[in-house]
């Protein structure tokens, strides 16, 4: 396929066996120059080539919130490289790259990341254990 796009997009996967939900919300997305290989092998990110652009105002993956998502990827042979990524998470701005490799049995990943002026209650919020029954 020379293009795929999606524009103001939404996305929501609940998982059937926990109930919990990953959303994406003012989608972005662009990918160019998908070809796939042999589709009969059992490993397909193997034969899949592409290049894009992806990014969201919202994604909340069950209970983390980040915004300003933006990134660009490609893949081809069984690498994924994602450089740059960038996004808010816990008050703070941060970027890097994110590189998987699914050439080997074992997948292998390098992520690189720098998050900046962090607010420490959000990333303590989230961790937080649930409320103490005494105090309601």
């Amino acid at each position: 396929m020379e293009k795929i796009s999606v524009s103001q997009g939404s996305l929501v996967y609940t998982d059937e066996t926990s109930g919990e939900k990953i959303e994406a919300g003012d989608l972005e997305l662009s990918v160019k120059n998908l070809f796939s290989g042999s589709t009969e092998s059992s490993e397909p990110f193997k034969n899949i080539s592409f290049t894009g652009d992806a990014g969201c105002k919202i994604l909340k993956i069950y209970n983390l919130t980040l915004t300003n998502l933006v990134m660009r990827a490609s893949g081809e042979k069984g690498i994924l490289d994602i450089n740059p990524v960038s996004m808010n998470l816990f008050g703070g701005t941060g970027e890097g790259s994110i590189r998987v490799d699914v050439t080997e049995p074992s997948p292998r990943f390098r992520v690189v990341y720098t998050l900046n002026r962090v607010r420490i209650e959000e990333l303590l919020q989230l961790y937080s254990l649930k409320k103490n029954p005494r105090e309601s």
